[in-house]
C-alpha cells in the first residue's frame, strides 16, 4: 500500500488512508467518473478529490480519459495489492451501490446458512451468551464490505458465539468464488472452547481460514494480536465494563492508526446510561460513525428485548485502551457477577420449588443447567418460574 500512503502523504489527506482506496475502488467498479461524481461517492470537498486525482495521475494509478479512469498500472495495483483479483465485479458494485439489491442479497445469504446458526452449542447465559440471528451476523459482515475493511483485511471477533466470522467467510466466499478463504484474515477471541470448536468444524467443512484462539479477556493479549488488525466485532457482556474491557482489549489489537472501524453492539439503555456508554467510547479516543437502533436481533436476550444497537466506531490519533493492556482484570463483567438476583422454579410434574441464588457458586444457576439436570426429587425436566427477586 506504499503508493496510498504516498498520495495520502502529497494530499496532506486529514482523513483515514482508507478514502483513497475507496477512490481507486470506485473507478474499478465504474470505470470513468468525474471529479464531482466522486466527490459527492466519497462525501469529501472537491479540491481534496482533485489533488487525490493529481497525486494518483502523477504515480501512473489514474489518467484522464471521459472523466478520472484507472490506467492499466491502476487496474494491476487494485487486483494485486488491494486483492480485488478474481472478484465477482457485478455482484461486489451492486451490495456496495444498490441497497435493494443489498436487502434481498442479505435474505438470500441468511437463507443459505441459517441451519449453522441454528446447530450451535447451548447458549452459556452465564457469559451473557444471547446467540445473534444469522441475520444479524450476515448484515455485521455487510458492514465491514460496506466500510473496506473486509477484502485484504485483518479482522478481528472479540468474543464470537454470534458467529460473524462465519458470515464473513461465506460473504468472502461468494464474492471469490474460486479464492475467498485467502482474501482476509479473520481471527477469533473467545473464552467458550465450545463456540470455537463449533466454528473451527464449520470452517474446516466450508473451506475457510478462520482462526479461534482460547482466551479470557480478562488478561492480557499475547503479543501475536498486538496492533495487528485492521477492524473488530464484538458484542461484550451486558454490563458497562465488561463494554470497557471488550473495547480495550479490541483496541490492543487494533493497528494505530487513524481511520480503522470497530463495529460494537450493545444494548440501548435508559438516557442517563446510554450517555455513559457513549462517554466510555468517547474515552477509547473513538469516534461515533453511526448508531443504528435494533442492528441486532437475539434469540432470547430479554434483557435487551431482544434487540441492540450497532455503534459503528472509528479510530482517531488519540484511540487509547481504558483498562491497562498488560493487568489481569478483576471487576465483575458479567451480568450474574454483579447480581444476587433470587428465582424461584416450580416443577411441572411434583410442584417441587427449587431456589438459586444466581451470584453465589452454586452448582445449578441457570435455567437451562436445571432442565439439563431435572428435578432433584421426579427428575421431570419442565419448570416453571415462579418469582424473581432482588
Amino acid at each position: 500500500m506504499d503508493m496510498i500512503n504516498e498520495i495520502a502523504t502529497q494530499v496532506k489527506l486529514k482523513e483515514s488512508h482508507k478514502i483513497i482506496e475507496q477512490f481507486l475502488i470506485n473507478l474499478y467498479l465504474k470505470g470513468s467518473l468525474s471529479t464531482k461524481h466522486l466527490a459527492q461517492e466519497l462525501m469529501l470537498p472537491v479540491p481534496v478529490v482533485t489533488a487525490i486525482k493529481k497525486e494518483s495521475m502523477k504515480v501512473g494509478l489514474t489518467c484522464e480519459k471521459a472523466g478520472i479512469s484507472l490506467t492499466d498500472r491502476g487496474l494491476h495495483y487494485v487486483e494485486t495489492e488491494m486483492e480485488c483479483a478474481g472478484i465477482d465485479v457485478e455482484l461486489y458494485k451492486e451490495l456496495l451501490f444498490n441497497r435493494g439489491f443489498k436487502n434481498r442479497y442479505i435474505n438470500r445469504l441468511t437463507t443459505k446458512i441459517e441451519e449453522i446458526y441454528d446447530n450451535r452449542p447451548q447458549v452459556d447465559v452465564t457469559l451473557d451468551q444471547a446467540f445473534g440471528t444469522a441475520k444479524t451476523a450476515v448484515k455485521r459482515a455487510m458492514l465491514a464490505l460496506e466500510n473496506f475493511t473486509l477484502i485484504g483485511k485483518s479482522v478481528l471477533c472479540v468474543g464470537d458465539d454470534d458467529l460473524v466470522s462465519l458470515a464473513l467467510g461465506f460473504l468472502l466466499q461468494e464474492l471469490f468464488p474460486n479464492h475467498g478463504a485467502k482474501k482476509a484474515r479473520i481471527v477469533v477471541l473467545d473464552v467458550d472452547q465450545g463456540i470455537l470448536n463449533y466454528i473451527g468444524d464449520v470452517s474446516k467443512q466450508q473451506g475457510f481460514a478462520i482462526q479461534g484462539h482460547a482466551l479470557n479477556l480478562r488478561h492480557s493479549l499475547p503479543s501475536e494480536f498486538l496492533n495487528t488488525f485492521d477492524c473488530f466485532f464484538t458484542d461484550p457482556p451486558y454490563t458497562h465494563d465488561g463494554m470497557a474491557l471488550f473495547l480495550s482489549r479490541g483496541i490492543d489489537a487494533l493497528k494505530k492508526e487513524k481511520g480503522h472501524n470497530v463495529f460494537l453492539s450493545f444494548g440501548k439503555k435508559p438516557l442517563e446510561e446510554n450517555l455513559k456508554i457513549q462517554q466510555t467510547i468517547l474515552g477509547h479516543g473513538l469516534s461515533i460513525k453511526a448508531i443504528v437502533d435494533s442492528f441486532n436481533e437475539y434469540h432470547g436476550a430479554t434483557l435487551l428485548g431482544s434487540r441492540s444497537q450497532m455503534f459503528i466506531l472509528e479510530s482517531t490519533e488519540g484511540m487509547t485502551s481504558m483498562v491497562d493492556p498488560d493487568c489481569n482484570y478483576k471487576e465483575p463483567i458479567y451480568t450474574r457477577e454483579r447480581s444476587t438476583l433470587e428465582r424461584k422454579y416450580q416443577c411441572k410434574s411434583c410442584k417441587e420449588i427449587i431456589v438459586m441464588s444466581i451470584g453465589e457458586k452454586a452448582p445449578i444457576t441457570t435455567i437451562e443447567q436445571l432442565k439439563s439436570a431435572g428435578c432433584p426429587k421426579c427428575g421431570d425436566h419442565v419448570f416453571d418460574l415462579i418469582n424473581k427477586n432482588r
